[in-house]
């Protein structure tokens, strides 16, 4: 002890500094360290460091009083009005350790509590303790060159080094999907957990930091607000998203019916959507769903279906239904009724306001409303409005108040859920004041605004594929979207140009959701009925296959982009589904080839089966969508002769019969897929090949091996078939039809 002691005191007198021991949140590979002598957060995986919270990292905006200032920091970038103060002193505490005091002078205090959420999963809860803080700004810091995802819609890039994004709807209307979530390539990320306004800087003012920064001024409580920042780590970016959904609401799939081939009709009469209905049939298109995008009713509100163009509302959707089709119908939370008006916002400085939802007395009227629309049948809607509650205006409260108290600085983030939730509610028959539902059957719910905490709907992104422009942008948006945590976004194809509606429908057919439209009043098959039934009938066929993903969306997103599968940028118009599929549309007018760049492995062409490494340019006619299997993947399919999901007499349905599970097999290692009924598909590292029936699927397998030589047997459990087949298509084809029961298949 004594010797313990003097070396101590000798250590002292050489200069060495005490180092006060470091506070340790979480177990286990992932852990946040707190440092009182650095005055760091340091978030670690297997001990090496993925980002940093130093001294500066918690910096308060100091401003005086003022009621009317929106302090929304996307209009007060470069002002003078708010002066950003950083902390003097940084204190751990002594019996909550993970409490981090703050001194920034003057009398300016805040605080930071570290928590542990999960593996991987931390919160770090910022909290000022001074009347004069009216923004608070985390900044993380790490390392230099690294991508990054997320942020909700994007238009013009997937990857968002270098930009800047508020985190609400601004005096244009946009951004309709604001979503809080930043995914960094070496497998860490953060989610800010506000309902204030906010934004985000991804290494744009500072290349090696990520800012998030959000209104705390008092509300009219005189609380003041706190900025929670939700840290999150993995091995990769797959693994941010699934800590993002277990950290938030997770996403959640819409009905798995939805994902067929939708049509929406634009001024819709009974006359026209039975028009379409025996169009769509007639030519054999696999469509799913019809529905009107715009207004049937007589007035805003009204929910009924006008006179004039539906002389027997009853009878609307039997008969779209009796041909195999869901039915949808366009609403907005709009009303020019009378009894709607002690449901109105108290204030507005909108001429046509939203109702107001932010009381339940609202709910149940609209809800009520609503359900008029679903007792005729109608089980899609397409939902317009949500986004209205703009916050700021040239940095002033835009004077929004809703009947509970709230007001635009909260509400603009909490309508578009309240919305959605009224409608779903209205179509299950559900009563939000009692328990859910064992089985309520959803909606296909299609919105103008989402939030993170929106689950089950499906993003309309802006406007109709009108030229190429727009293509690329919708593409884009779409990757973007998913990476962030909206897996299911649609855009409405419809063009006249023949070149930009081939090019849409080969887009869009690999995309979760598939929507066409009419362009002024005019249906794409009108003039491309071959395209429309070739690339609506790709989509279907990948029924099996979008849902099996679907019911994963909490853990990984259907569409993701390159970085998210290899260590390669993120291209704007290529990307993966799943983990089987790569897609790279042609978004160029007059193009008929393109560069793709692979991910590591070989990827084979789906139409000709050669397999392609690294970078190539691929060919890509008119028609032809350019669309790659990974070595090894499994892809089940629908049978091709397959019209509609819902049963029907007039088409052959996979309600009425879902057939044997067809599946194309691409040569590659051992690799099993689980469809959402429990069908299993398997390759074994023996080389051969599984099957074992479903709920849905239990007619037995059609097999396709592509790229693969011509076999000398097939055995199934070791007994040989003579029902195969080889064709020389895609590098050579084994075609192997199989009963049902579960089954060994080997090729000699």
């Amino acid at each position: 002890m004594k010797r313990a002691l003097l070396l101590l005191l000798a250590g002292c007198a050489a200069g060495l500094a005490y180092r006060p021991p470091t506070a340790i949140v979480g177990t286990g590979r992932f852990t946040l360290s707190l440092d009182e002598a650095t005055h760091e957060v340091v978030l670690l995986r297997d001990g090496q460091a993925l980002a940093t919270f130093d001294r500066d990292a918690f910096q308060l905006g100091l401003a005086p009083a003022d009621p009317g200032a929106s302090w929304d920091p996307s209009e007060l970038e470069g002002s003078s009005v708010v002066t950003w103060a950083r902390p003097r002193s940084w204190t751990l505490g002594t019996e909550m350790p993970s409490r981090i005091a703050l001194d920034y002078g003057d009398g300016v205090h805040a605080y930071v509590v570290a928590s542990s959420a999960g593996e991987g999963r931390f919160t770090l809860s910022f909290v000022p303790e001074s009347g004069n803080a009216v923004l608070a700004r985390v900044v993380a810091r790490t390392a230099p060159g690294e991508s990054f995802h997320g942020l909700g819609a994007s238009r013009d890039r997937v990857e968002q080094r270098g930009t800047f994004h508020p985190m609400q709807a601004n005096a244009g209307g946009d951004p309709h999907a604001p979503i809080p979530l930043v995914v960094g390539s070496r497998g860490w990320g953060i989610v800010a957990v506000s309902q204030r306004v906010g934004a985000f800087d991804v290494a744009r003012r500072d290349p090696d930091a990520v800012e998030a920064t959000y209104a705390v001024a008092p509300l009219a409580s005189g609380r003041m607000d706190a900025l929670r920042i939700d840290v999150l780590a993995g091995d990769g970016a797959l693994d941010v998203y699934r800590g993002y959904g277990a950290t938030t609401t997770a996403p959640v799939a819409p009905p798995l019916w939805s994902l067929g081939p939708w049509f929406w009709r634009a001024n819709a009469t009974a006359a026209t959507l039975g028009a379409d209905a025996q169009q769509v049939r007639a030519l054999d298109l696999a469509i799913a769903g019809i529905g009107a995008s715009t207004s049937l009713a007589t007035a805003p509100g009204a929910f009924d279906l006008d006179p004039a163009r539906f002389p027997d509302p009853a009878a609307i959707v039997p008969a779209l239904r009796a041909q195999g089709f869901h039915a949808g119908i366009w609403s907005a939370p709009y009303s020019s009724q009378a009894d709607a008006a002690p449901f109105l916002p108290p204030t507005s400085p909108a001429a046509t306001p939203p109702i107001d939802l932010s009381t339940g007395s609202a709910g149940v009227y609209w809800r009520g409303l609503v359900g008029r629309y679903a007792a005729l049948g109608f089980d899609a809607i397409l939902l317009d409005g949500g986004e209205d509650i703009v916050p700021s205006r040239d940095g002033r409260r835009t004077g929004w108040s809703f009947a509970s108290g709230d007001d635009e600085r909260t509400m603009h983030a909490r309508y578009p859920s309240l919305l959605h939730g009224v409608y779903i509610d209205a179509v299950t028959g559900q009563d939000p004041t009692q328990p859910r539902l064992v089985d309520p059957r959803p909606p296909a719910l299609f919105v103008r605004a989402a939030r993170p905490d929106d689950v089950g709907t499906i993003f309309r992104q802006p406007g109709t594929i009108a030229s190429f422009a727009d293509l690329a942008a919708t593409v884009t948006e779409n990757i973007a979207l998913s990476a962030s945590g909206v897996p299911f976004a649609v855009a409405d194809t419809g063009a006249a140009d023949a070149e930009l509606l081939a090019r849409s429908l080969e887009a869009s057919a690999l995309f979760p959701i598939m929507s066409l439209v009419d362009t002024g009043g005019v249906a794409p098959w009108t003039s491309a009925p071959d395209l429309v039934r070739r690339y609506t009938r790709l989509h279907l066929r990948l029924y099996p296959f979008f849902a099996s993903h679907a019911l994963h969306v909490a853990e990984r997103p259907v569409v993701r982009p390159l970085g998210w599968v290899d260590a390669i940028p993120s291209a704007t118009d290529a990307f993966v589904v799943g983990d089987e599929l790569l897609v790279a549309p042609v978004v160029t007018a007059g193009a008929t080839a393109r560069d793709v760049t692979f991910p590591a492995g070989r990827w084979f062409g789906w139409s000709d089966g050669l397999a392609h490494e690294g970078t190539a340019r691929i060919d890509a006619p008119l028609a032809e969508l350019p669309l790659f299997v990974r070595e090894g993947a499994i892809v089940p399919l629908l049978r091709d002769t397959i019209g509609t999901l819902a049963s029907t007499t007039s088409a052959e349905s996979f309600a009425d019969r879902a057939g044997p599970l067809h599946a194309v097999v691409a040569p590659g290692s051992a690799r099993t897929f689980l469809l959402f009924d429990g069908a299993r598909i398997a390759r074994t590292e023996a080389g051969t090949l599984e099957v074992a029936d479903g709920a849905t699927f239990k007619e037995g397998f059609v097999l396709e091996l592509i790229a693969t030589a011509r076999p000398a047997a097939v055995l199934r459990n070791d007994v040989t078939l003579d029902s195969w087949s080889w064709s020389p298509e895609r590098g050579g084809t084994v075609r192997i039809p199989l009963p049902a029961g579960a089954a060994t298949i080997a090729l000699r």
